[in-house]
């Protein structure tokens, strides 16, 4: 007696998480036909953006964070002078107005 209202607990869980998640999914699908194709590319990227984000977040944190250092660029000198000319030329030449 004690298992079949165990299962029968389980089962009505079971189906109240189905009932809710079904809801859920004609709401977004209602929601989604109502837009129009530019919207719909947008849902569709940002989608892929949040499946990506985890992704990253499931995989080895050590090699997700050696991935993204490889990827950082390096400056030479000879990119950072030319910097330090644009500043002085901006700094030189530009005067706020006087009133």
């Amino acid at each position: 007696m004690l298992k079949d209202s165990y299962l029968t607990k389980i089962i009505s869980q079971t189906f109240a998480n189905f009932t809710q998640y079904t809801k859920i999914m004609a709401d977004i699908v209602l929601k989604y036909s109502l837009l129009n194709n530019s919207a719909r590319k947008e849902v569709n990227d940002f989608l892929d953006f949040l499946l990506q984000k985890q992704r990253e977040k499931s995989g080895n944190s050590l090699s997700s964070y050696k991935k993204k250092i490889l990827g950082v660029s390096t400056w030479s000198d000879s990119d950072i002078k030319a910097f330090h000319v644009n500043q002085k030329l901006f700094n030189s030449s530009w005067r706020p107005e006087k009133w």
